[in-house]
């Protein structure tokens, strides 16, 4: 069984309680983290070893080799449909 290939966006508080269980989780595994922050998205990608860091939320939309988008912004960080994930 493969594992389920996600991309976490946002590397705030929010992130830093999901993103233990996620990169321990036997059947997930974090591919990308992404965050506008460059400072924060080094070092939470570092402390949690998930090597491909992206600054750009769009970029992750375009992918087609992820299974699943978690996203730990606030709400209406990026709008009403937080960056058209809903589409």
């Amino acid at each position: 069984m493969s594992r389920l290939r996600v991309a976490v966006i946002g590397a705030g508080n929010i992130a830093q309680q999901h993103l233990p269980v996620l990169t321990n989780h036997p059947e997930c595994e974090v591919v990308v983290l992404c965050d506008v922050n460059p400072e924060l998205l080094a070092e939470s990608a570092q402390r949690f070893g998930i090597s491909e860091q992206e600054e750009s939320p769009d970029a992750l939309l375009r992918r087609d080799d992820l299974d699943h988008l978690v996203y730990t912004l606030i709400d209406g960080y990026f709008g009403e449909d937080g960056l058209g994930c809903n589409e």
